[in-house]
């Protein structure tokens, strides 16, 4: 008998298959089959409620798909995901996430160069330690539409050609600067320029069949993503002392803790550049940080698949306004989170209109003596009742990365089915994808050989390869439908 694992791997081809079928608003894994036994795993296929009295014979569904049968078609509300649910990049069917970073959050919907519906989240989100695999997913790992363990959907987008050495870095927006580096006596200048990033982006391709609103579902109600806001001095955080204005408060909603919605404010830095700046009182402030922020260590980033962040928004985390109550400090309650943290990665921000200005790729801890330039501020309830604050990307230059839209309120929809992308096979010549995963495959043997416990992986991998060919050669279900998978 198969195992969960192997069907999972063919899910979202069957997936594919059947769902060309009108009548058809979803297929999970499921177990039990009407003219079967009770454990015998098929191919679950829902329709709409006003169709499933029907004998499933007259939906003209096919009796059997990659060697599995398919079950009594049942009624199934699809799914519509919105924008900051949790998601994770892995590989389709194995269980195999790629990083220690694999999860974060869907930020929004946008539409990629070609007009296609995609998601946005971060890099190193979607693509841990820089891996980039030609069958890579994007799941949403709280949802199974069975027993599926969660429902693939979307497909990560990079150009195999920005490959190198196994590693893409295709979603950063690299600069030289200057790096502010953590140490027990408060952050210290680099001794010289950094390979940073302005941006830690990537976006997936949603998969056929997949429904969509760009909405933050938020325990306080629904926020529409408003397209895009580019201005970076229209969202002014307020004075030390000063209570925010309606219009100064940006929002992030995260799928940590089940979901909350984090209201904030941006800090500002003295500058003496022009570009996005202005002068009060005879000093230039920016809400752009112009040196890098370094987490942990310029190797620690790099072995997480980030860069040190630079030309960032730093976002205060602040309690959730009361209306009508004009003293900010009653806003503050005892044992209230004021943080950011794991699991945030990959939100963005919006203003007061819904309009994406940022996108969070990160945090540290806040300590006002090293961070408020005026000391008679440090001991203000904003600075001293905080934990985390964010580290945001300006959502212009994400725009510009990965060449984007995001549209005003109102986008939505269904995924259609499409036919599978041709691939052209030349004898004596690999392809893209191949020479990639190849690269990827030698840079997972490195990590694993020099430890017994990589060694002891390696050696299950080659007994298991010779497993499959056996099953490809003896047993004709698994040929068959390895056939049908070329």
């Amino acid at each position: 008998m198969s195992s969960t694992a192997h069907w999972l791997a063919l899910l979202p081809d069957a997936r594919r298959r059947l769902m060309t079928n009108a009548t058809v608003t979803g297929v999970g894994l499921g177990c039990g089959h009407p003219e079967g036994r009770s454990d015998e795993r098929v191919w679950r296929v829902y329709v709409s409620s006003a169709l499933a009295s029907l004998p499933a014979s007259l939906f003209g569904l096919r009796v059997e798909t990659f060697g599995m049968r398919t079950g009594r078609a049942a009624t199934k509300t699809p799914t519509v995901y919105t924008a900051g649910m949790q998601i994770e990049s892995k590989l389709a069917g194995s269980g195999l996430t790629i990083g220690s970073s694999n999860q974060g959050a869907l930020g929004c919907f946008a539409k990629d160069s070609a007009g296609k519906p995609v998601l946005l989240t971060n890099s190193h989100v979607m693509f841990p330690h820089y891996l980039a695999l030609s069958h890579l997913g994007v799941y949403q790992p709280d949802y199974s539409s069975c027993c599926s363990g969660g429902d693939k959907i979307a497909t990560a987008v990079f150009d195999p050609a920005k490959v190198i050495d196994g590693k893409y870095k295709g979603g950063f927006k690299e600069k030289l600067g200057i790096g502010y580096i953590p140490g027990p006596f408060g952050p210290t200048k680099s001794g010289g320029p950094l390979h940073c990033s302005e941006t830690d982006c990537a976006i997936a391709r949603l998969d056929p069949g997949v429904q969509f609103r760009n909405v933050l579902k938020t325990p306080d109600g629904e926020i529409a993503i408003n397209g895009i806001n580019d201005d970076v001095l229209s969202v002014l955080g307020p004075s030390a002392g000063t209570a925010p204005a309606p219009d100064q408060y940006v929002r992030i909603f995260t799928p940590r803790d089940g979901g909350k919605l984090i209201y904030g404010t941006l800090t500002w830095t003295v500058t003496e550049e022009i570009p996005d700046s202005i002068e009060v009182n005879g000093i230039r402030l920016s809400p752009i940080f112009r040196n890098g922020f370094v987490i942990g260590s310029p190797e620690d980033e790099e072995r997480a698949g980030s860069f040190p962040s630079i030309n960032q928004f730093i976002i205060l985390p602040r309690p959730k306004p009361i209306p009508g109550e004009a003293d900010y400090k009653k806003f503050y309650a005892a044992n209230q989170e004021l943080s950011f943290n794991f699991g945030d990665s990959g939100s963005v921000v919006i203003d007061h209109l819904g309009r994406v200005i940022a996108q969070i790729i990160g945090g540290f801890p806040f300590v006002p003596e090293l961070f408020v330039r005026k000391v008679k501020d440090r001991s203000l309830i904003e600075f001293t009742a905080v934990g985390n604050v964010a580290i945001a990307s300006p959502i212009r230059g994400i725009i510009e990365q990965l060449d984007i839209t995001i549209p005003a309120a109102g986008f939505a929809g269904t995924v259609p089915a499409s036919a599978e992308r041709a691939r052209a096979s030349v004898p004596g010549f690999e392809s893209d994808d191949a020479i990639n995963d190849r690269q990827i495959v030698e840079r997972l043997r490195e990590h694993l050989r020099p430890s017994r416990r990589g060694r002891f992986v390696l050696g299950k991998i080659s007994q298991h390869r010779r497993e499959i060919r056996d099953l490809l050669e003896r047993v004709r279900a698994v040929s068959a439908a390895w056939r049908d998978l070329q």
